[in-house]
């Protein structure tokens, strides 16, 4: 039996396994033994048969044979069997595994970003919310093992004390971190949630008129107005910023206001107002950096607005304010230009970190000087200077070709890295050029 057995699975495994499978009636007469009944000859069927070719009926050989042929078609239908169940067996706990690593998966990235609860009490956590809060980490950040931030502290006290004498305090704090959150995090959609943001800021505002974080909603609101790039308001944004600078007058933020509205007027992709950008800058600086020992004396981000202002306010006026203008009628643009550039050159602007624009200041200062203005001593004084005092920066090859174009002269450096041309024999020779040589208004 065990033989038979055998047999029947190893036909069967050659049926689905790679080996040719047997069809029709090859198939029968290999697995049953009869090539027409399939397996099931009775004897008056074999007797006839063996009358038929000559032979003579011999019931009791017929019937043993048939038994044979039976007993191995019923021991491969078990064979078949258990190799059928055992590949469903496999599946099932292939299926089983597969189901456990995704729930193990699942749970993994629905415990970012979480944290348990930590120990202690109500005024622990609201100790902890507080110095959370000093410190700047306002909510928990979204990944893994990300520790709890204020906003979470806070919630804490209100769930564990509903009834608290400082409910109304905790729920104001609340209040702000959640609707902070939506303009500041990104919260896993590629981009912070800015609709919902103005909505929470205005709720806020009304729910909270008396707290000290009134000003900043507005002020938030409006850079939300400003940044949503799917449902851009930067008319709604100019009006919020505003009405910032109108109830909080004496406010740090206002410089930035300031330039926060010049964007709002230069980056309006339906219609820019560049001259309205320009006026803001001036107000700007009229109010916060005439001079540059009011700058000096300001802090450190008043300084920098005024920084901006007067950049901006010169990247509009060199770019913009004389696109499809004679000579001429784009000389009083270029002007002011100038004038900004080179108000920005002065020792109380900029630092190392943004000192390639400080050296792009330098480069239109005197390009402009001697391309635009007719002032080409000046120009190439400015460029031959920087040539001295940046060897090593990035806009060092284009000084010299910009020189080299303004003057005619082969300023490549010789084998030992000097130029061919000093800068002082530059210079000379540019304080030699008779008057319209050296640069006459085109």
């Amino acid at each position: 039996m065990a033989d038979l057995v055998e047999t029947g699975a190893r036909n069967r495994w050659r049926g689905w396994h790679g080996h040719a499978p047997l069809r029709g009636r090859a198939l029968s007469e290999a697995n049953h033994g009869h090539p027409t009944t399939g397996g099931r000859a009775t004897p008056l069927r074999s007797a006839r048969n063996s009358t038929r070719r000559g032979g003579s009926p011999d019931p009791p050989r017929r019937n043993q044979a048939a038994q044979a042929r039976r007993r191995t078609y019923a021991a491969g239908q078990v064979a078949d069997s258990l190799w059928r169940e055992t590949r469903r067996a496999k599946w099932r706990w292939s299926t089983i595994f597969a189901s456990l690593a995704l729930a193990a998966i699942a749970l993994g990235f629905s415990g970012c970003g979480k944290s348990e609860k930590p120990d202690g009490t109500p005024r622990d956590w609201l100790d902890e919310a507080r110095r959370l809060e000093e410190r700047g980490a306002w909510f928990q950040e979204h990944r893994p093992g990300a520790p709890l931030g204020a906003l979470e502290h806070y919630r804490l006290c209100l769930e564990a004390e509903p009834a608290a004498a400082n409910r109304e305090e905790i729920q104001e704090k609340v209040d702000w971190f959640e609707a902070l959150r939506l303009v500041m995090e990104d919260a896993g959609r590629g981009k912070a949630d800015y609709a919902a943001a103005i909505q929470a800021m205005t709720a806020f505002r009304q729910q909270h008129p008396r707290s000290p974080e009134y000003a900043m909603a507005l002020f938030y609101r409006a850079l939300a107005k400003e940044y949503d790039t799917d449902r851009p308001d930067l008319a709604g944004a100019i009006d919020d910023y505003r009405l910032f600078v109108k109830e909080n007058p004496g406010h740090d933020l206002v410089p930035e206001v300031y330039i926060r509205i010049g964007h709002c007027y230069c980056f309006d992709l339906d219609k820019p107002d560049y001259d309205k950008a320009v006026a803001v800058y001036d107000e700007l600086i009229q109010a916060y950096g005439p001079t540059d020992e009011a700058v000096a004396k300001a802090p450190a981000i008043v300084r920098l607005a005024v920084e901006r202002a007067l950049y901006n306010k010169a990247q509009i006026l060199d770019s913009r304010g004389t696109q499809g203008l004679s000579a001429d009628a784009a000389r009083p643009f270029y002007e002011r230009a100038a004038q900004c550039y080179e108000r920005l050159t002065h020792n109380v602007f900029f630092d190392q970190a943004r000192f390639r624009k400080f050296q792009f200041v330098h480069y239109r200062l005197g390009c402009i000087l001697a391309e635009n203005l007719g002032r080409k001593k000046e120009g190439l004084a400015v460029l031959c200077h920087m040539t001295a005092r940046w060897r090593e920066s990035p806009w060092y090859g284009r000084v010299i070709a910009k020189l080299e174009t303004l003057t005619g002269e082969n300023l490549h450096e010789d084998p030992d890295g000097n130029l061919k041309m000093t800068v002082e024999d530059l210079l000379k020779k540019v304080a030699a050029m008779p008057e319209r040589e050296a640069g006459a208004p085109r």
